[in-house]
């Protein structure tokens, strides 16, 4: 078989890079590692991705704060305490 298979890669970079069109067709296209895109929208400091991530399924709250704060984005802290991180 050819072609691209590996959606979650897909769905990983769309949010680190806060493309949210590009992590709606990877969710599409099968793609279901929601807490590694919020993981990696965190890190890249995309609220957006983040409240995308968590919509879907995500529920890694303390990756997402620890990411938010080893790259500084206060907001992104923030939010993950909102949303339940001790």
């Amino acid at each position: 078989k050819w072609g691209a298979t590996y959606f979650d890669g897909l769905l990983r970079g769309g949010a680190r890079g806060g493309h949210r069109e590009m992590c709606e067709l990877a969710k599409e296209w099968g793609a279901n590692d929601f807490n590694r895109m919020l993981l990696n929208g965190a890190l890249h400091g995309h609220r957006e991705m983040c409240e995308l991530a968590k919509e879907w399924g995500a529920t890694n709250f303390e990756g997402m704060v620890r990411n938010g704060a080893n790259a500084g984005y206060h907001e992104i802290c923030e939010l993950a305490k909102q949303w339940g991180t001790t």
